[in-house]
């Protein structure tokens, strides 16, 4: 571990939409016209297992000037775990985005404890434990907390098994609850019962596969296959609600978001494909009804929300090993279950080029948008997917880079 390292980030983006965002980059939020970004990043070790992170952000936007802890946070290292305590954010699950918990939102207070090596027994285990503070003003409930948990069980090279927990709840005006009362909130067994147990609650499953394709291509240095099923809804017999009401094996997620995705890794290339379906109920709740699964407007799982169809291919080749070239086009449809009127679909293609220099990082960034039946609100909440304008519009994002790292 080296004992300090600083660097700086000076990022312009033009963006022609009147509000639009980047998605899976900690809420980077873009305006229309001009914006500038400044980031300050250090880490800074205290002692052999210890280490303080610290990132503060500038931006200027919107005839704005926004200065700010970005991200700060202490951790350590003890035999196979690690604890960390500060603001931070995490992407949890397979894929490009977690649909329970992504990387989507701006930082948040949190404390998180997890493995950083694998237990071993009948196999590798590994697993996170997540409570976060979304200290915000909102129009249902402020201040709500989060809880994450996730297992993940490879029992073979080649295959592995992931399950995932998260739970929307308390906040201003909602029940607190003491130690002993965790477990009951980390099972779910009372989220649709009336009380101070009904939250908003989640839960997923996933697999992958890793095909030993380098055996018979030996630039190939990875290819997996990845599916995940997550519910805002379960039948279980530990619900209080289904106990009698279910089969082997036992439980059946409902109200689904589904994720399949391929990823292939060679010596010079990274390839991935992937598609999301989210259903009308995701992210939604009656505790939570208007800002529901989210922080400071942008969701705490999928970037796009709920109720779509979505389908992107991506591919990033190295050059050499300090110059890249990335393109990414894909599509989103939405609202995709609801019967109301049009629906937008988003056609999008990007490219990202990089180029290292001694202690330079410089980028280039491209994005252009096509949206059929334009929505209004091109950040929404979940109960904003609705507003829908008889209107084609097409925009474009331009963005350029320089980091500097201090050695």
């Amino acid at each position: 571990m080296a004992d300090q390292l600083f660097d700086i980030k000076a990022a312009t983006y033009i963006s022609q939409e009147k509000v639009s965002y980047l998605e899976g980059q900690s809420g980077l939020r873009l305006t229309e016209g001009a914006n500038l970004f400044l980031f300050e990043t250090g880490r800074i070790s205290l002692g052999e297992k210890a280490f303080l992170g610290l990132q503060l952000k500038q931006s200027f936007n919107d005839d704005a000037a926004i200065n700010e802890l970005y991200r700060g946070y202490f951790k350590i290292y003890f035999s196979k775990f690690s604890f960390e305590i500060g603001k931070d954010n995490i992407n949890i699950g397979p894929g490009e985005y977690g649909l329970l918990v992504s990387n989507n939102t701006e930082p948040y207070p949190l404390i998180m404890f997890q493995t950083e090596e694998p237990l071993i027994f009948l196999g590798d285990w590994n697993f996170l434990l997540l409570k976060g503070w979304l200290l915000e003003d909102r129009d249902d409930v402020d201040d709500p907390e989060i809880l994450a948990l996730r297992l993940l069980w490879k029992p073979v090279s080649f295959f592995e098994v992931g399950a995932t927990r998260s739970e929307l709840y308390g906040g201003e005006g909602r029940p607190g609850y003491k130690l002993t009362e965790y477990p009951t909130l980390i099972l779910g067994s009372k989220d649709n019962v009336p009380g101070k147990f009904d939250n908003d609650g989640y839960g997923g499953y996933d697999f992958t596969a890793y095909l030993p394709l380098e055996k018979l291509v030996p630039s190939v240095k990875e290819v997996k296959l990845y599916f995940e099923n997550t519910g805002t809804d379960i039948k279980a017999f530990w619900q209080e609600e289904d106990k009698d009401k279910v089969s082997f094996p036992f439980f059946a997620l409902t109200k689904h978001g589904l994720k399949y995705g391929l990823s292939i890794s060679t010596n010079r290339d990274i390839i991935g494909i992937e598609h999301v379906i989210t259903s009308e109920d995701t992210y939604r709740h009656h505790k939570y009804p208007v800002e529901g699964y989210t922080y400071q407007g942008l969701s705490l799982g999928y970037p796009y929300g709920n109720n779509v169809k979505s389908l992107f291919f991506k591919h990033k080749h190295n050059f050499t090993d300090s110059v890249y070239l990335e393109y990414k086009v894909g599509a989103y449809e939405q609202p995709v279950f609801i019967n109301t009127g049009d629906r937008m679909r988003r056609y999008y293609a990007s490219i990202l080029g990089g180029w290292k220099i001694k202690d330079y990082d410089l980028e280039g960034f491209l994005r252009l948008d096509k949206t059929e039946n334009y929505n209004s609100h091109a950040v929404p909440l979940p109960s904003q997917t609705g507003d829908i304008e008889d209107a084609d519009k097409t925009f474009y994002i331009l963005g350029v880079s320089i980091r500097y790292c201090f050695q």
